[in-house]
């Protein structure tokens, strides 16, 4: 009875390394997800090496003043990224009205492709989470890839607009909640 009593203190003491082992692994690895994820925020709010002034009129002799107008959000079905695409009045004379609702469409094309589930977004998720979110460092999200195409999308259009004095501003640095458009 006395043996059977010390092997099972034994047991328990070995089973409780083992937790403590293995919690203090789980903390580690935690951390490590924290840290991959805020390098990989930071990385990608900075890429473009330049800081974000997002002035909407200048102080300075000789330079036009921009006016903005917002396009907002779309939360009709849900609170996917969507733009309503209602032509804005005060872009009249300066955009026409289907112009405008064709960038609109594609914008909100390539943001409902971005956030449709798929088994690459969960093959992209197992990795990640395998490998403590370090595996983004060397790959692109399919998320990431899609903003991307949005960015790239409207920086296109940006240069076919300039001459109309219609700048088009991404929804990303507005945090997705609207779209800014500059009239000169």
């Amino acid at each position: 009875m006395l043996r059977s009593r010390k092997s099972r203190i034994r047991i328990l003491n070995s089973f409780f390394e083992f937790i403590t082992y293995f919690m203090g692994c789980f903390s580690l690895i935690f951390y490590l997800n924290w840290i991959a994820l805020m390098w990989i925020y930071l990385e990608f709010h900075n890429s473009n090496g330049k800081p974000n002034n997002h002035h909407m009129s200048s102080n300075h002799p000789g330079q036009q003043t921009a006016r903005s107008i917002f396009v907002e959000r779309d939360y009709t079905q849900g609170i996917q990224v969507r733009f309503l695409d209602k032509f804005p009045p005060e872009l009249e004379g300066k955009l026409e009205p289907g112009t405008f609702q064709a960038i609109i469409q594609r914008l909100n094309e390539i943001y409902e492709d971005a956030e449709t589930p798929s088994c690459a977004t969960a093959w992209e998720n197992c990795i990640g989470c395998c490998t403590c979110y370090l595996a983004f460092l060397f790959m692109e999200s399919r998320y990431n890839h899609y903003l991307k195409k949005a960015r790239s999308y409207i920086a296109e259009q940006n240069r076919t607009l300039s001459a109309r004095g219609v700048t088009f501003v991404d929804p990303y640095e507005r945090g997705m909640r609207l779209i800014e458009i500059r009239i000169k």
